[in-house]
């Protein structure tokens, strides 16, 4: 299966560039499943940091870890989590959309979905229902809204620190905002921002 246009002619700039042997592995891989795209931006990916102790301090310096969530103040959330929300929002995660602490993606959600019917999507329901309603303890919510942190070298060999959040976190997130955003629109535009 050859790749679209757009993605040919980005490979066809490589033909100068190295790229190690775990690298090419990654991008034949994400091609071979139809990621064409992503198999392009790990040739082009800005490299990760080595794993040492001055990288380390550098991270947690540049991002701090936080205290642990608080009780909400904010009055809890009406809104009645239901399979159809689960699906329809679950595609909207780009593919090859990066895993959390849990490793769980969009990507392996969409495909259990895919393969269980509702079954994957019904048992979401009440794991997206108290994580939008807030009723978790403080050890889930830490769990829930913790992040795996990547660190990439820049150009100029500082260090670029990236965190990937949990799925789980993240599809609750998209299934509030899809509901909120007509109220938010117009209370936005009503305000002028």
């Amino acid at each position: 299966q050859l790749a679209p246009p757009h993605v040919m002619s980005t490979l066809s700039g490589l033909s100068n560039t190295i790229v190690d042997e775990r690298t090419a592995k990654r991008a034949d891989q994400a091609a071979t499943q139809g990621h064409y795209s992503r198999a392009c931006r790990i040739l082009h990916a800005t490299p990760i940091a080595d794993a040492n102790a001055e990288n380390l301090a550098t991270l947690r310096g540049l991002h701090p870890a936080g205290g642990l969530p608080t009780d909400a103040s904010a009055p809890p959330c009406t809104l009645v989590v239901t399979e159809a929300h689960v699906k329809r929002v679950i595609h909207q995660f780009p593919r090859g959309a990066a895993a959390g602490p849990s490793g769980w993606s969009a990507d392996l959600l969409t495909q259990l979905i895919a393969c269980t019917g509702a079954q994957v999507a019904h048992d979401l329901v009440p794991v997206m229902q108290a994580l939008i309603g807030g009723g978790l303890d403080i050890e889930t919510r830490t769990a829930f809204f913790s992040a795996r942190l990547i660190a990439l070298m820049k150009p100029d060999a500082r260090i670029r620190p990236i965190a990937c959040g949990e799925t789980f976190r993240r599809l609750a997130g998209k299934i509030l905002l899809r509901h909120l955003r007509q109220s938010a629109a117009s209370t936005l535009i009503a305000r002028r921002q």
